[in-house]
């Protein structure tokens, strides 16, 4: 079961730097539609981020961003992030608190129904250098509250 747990992350993860190559919001810097207005020039990490959410041995959610375990994930405006459930039998959910406070533009509050949410920061109320924080967890259980650092 482990290894077939393994394998859709990876997978998963796979899709999600699949997704992000066609992306108008590329690194290249001979790409014509970069906005230096909004600072997509200065973004030094890869446009796609993957927070993958298991249960620790206390049942609280633990995050682990690009790898590491951490509640902060920093972005650029155009990037995506894909929170991704790992392990069996519960439901994940994020939630902005509110609608005129999130990174990117549509409901503050989304539940998995595979699994993973997916999301593209920007719109009209995304700011460069804000702090948005969220909440991250299991529906009907404990939750984190981390935040997301648009730069």
């Amino acid at each position: 079961m482990k290894i077939l747990n393994a394998f859709s992350v990876a997978t998963l993860f796979f899709v999600a730097l699949m997704l992000s190559s066609t992306d108008s919001f590329s690194q290249d810097p001979e790409s014509s539609s970069q906005d230096e207005s909004v600072g997509l020039d200065e973004c030094t990490h890869p446009p796609v981020h993957v927070i993958v959410v298991t249960a620790g041995a206390d049942g609280q959610p633990v995050l682990k961003i690009d790898g590491t375990v951490d509640d902060d994930v920093h972005v650029c405006l155009g990037d995506r992030v894909l929170w991704v459930l790992s392990g069996p039998d519960r439901e994940l959910f994020v939630d902005f608190k509110s609608r005129a406070d999130t990174p990117f533009p549509g409901q503050s509050k989304r539940n998995s129904n595979k699994n993973v949410i997916n999301v593209r920061i920007g719109g009209p109320d995304a700011e460069r250098g804000k702090y948005y924080k969220y909440d991250v967890g299991f529906t009907n259980g404990p939750s984190r509250d981390p935040q997301i650092i648009v730069e």
